[in-house]
């Protein structure tokens, strides 16, 4: 149960394009380090590359974290094994124009 002052929020920041067509340079590059999730609709649906192969990541990290201080007044970070953690908590959904994901 949710505190009454407590708001859900949905934020939907820009990502410049050139940061998005690096990230997918990035993840085309380094396919043969990528390891998947599983399969939806004849498509992988989860694509996990380690930070170190799509640096540009950090970027949006650092908004998301940026964003979260402003929105809550509390500190947030993307878990991911760069900073010692066991796993990655981020992944890639790739798709083309008609494919979407759940």
């Amino acid at each position: 149960m949710f505190p009454k002052d407590h708001l859900i929020r949905s934020i939907f920041p820009e990502i410049p394009s050139t940061n998005r067509s690096e990230i997918l340079g990035s993840l085309k590059k380094n396919q043969g380090k990528i390891t998947f999730s599983h399969k939806i609709n004849g498509r992988w649906e989860n694509q996990y590359l380690d930070i170190q192969f799509v640096p540009q990541a950090r970027d949006i990290f650092k908004m998301a974290s940026e964003l979260s201080k402003e929105l809550t007044s509390e500190s947030a970070l993307v878990p991911h094994k760069e900073l010692g953690y066991p796993l990655n908590e981020f992944w890639f959904n790739v798709t083309v124009p008609g494919e979407s994901t759940g």
